[in-house]
């Protein structure tokens, strides 16, 4: 893993330590292509997080909280606080990523997308990836293929991003 590749240089490997150096349509498309990943082995429709307006989005995040006992409103502030965008979706990408196989899954999907997203900077989607990713139970991925299992809540990725907004 060497550079993160900037928008000039989309042919070196992607650092997945370096996240922080992507702009924000760079990041929206690698949160994006980690979706359609997880998406395409689920089967559950959990894609469709990307198109859910944030007052459902927010509901259906409480809701996957208050099952585990945790604080409900923090989900309120992960979807509504755009400067917690960046960082979580960040720190849910490298959590993802240290599974060599679904890194190399992701970032495949990411440049055969070409590693920009034509929408709005806004659409980093970190919640979506973060709805996603609470949901993770198993995610394998071969020659066969990719398969994912999503359980109610992976409470070691909630964990981490629980301790990264102070909650």
């Amino acid at each position: 893993m060497s550079e993160t590749p900037t928008s000039a240089d989309q042919t070196a490997p992607l650092d997945w330590n370096r996240l922080d150096a992507l702009s924000d349509s760079q990041l929206a498309a690698l949160v994006d292509a980690a979706i359609f990943v997880l998406d395409a082995g689920g089967g559950d429709g959990a894609g469709a997080v990307r198109h859910m307006p944030a007052s459902v989005l927010t509901k259906a995040l409480a809701a996957s909280f208050d099952e585990r006992g945790l604080d409900a409103k923090a989900a309120e502030r992960i979807v509504r606080q755009p400067q917690l965008s960046r960082p979580v979706a960040t720190l849910l990408l490298q959590q993802l990523a240290s599974e060599p196989a679904i890194a190399a899954e992701i970032e495949h999907a990411w440049r055969q997308r070409g590693g920009m997203l034509f929408v709005g900077t806004a659409s980093i989607l970190a919640a979506a990836l973060l709805l996603l990713v609470v949901k993770l139970k198993k995610f394998k991925a071969d020659r066969a293929g990719v398969t994912v299992e999503f359980d109610k809540l992976s409470t070691g990725a909630l964990g981490a991003v629980f301790k990264f907004i102070g909650v």
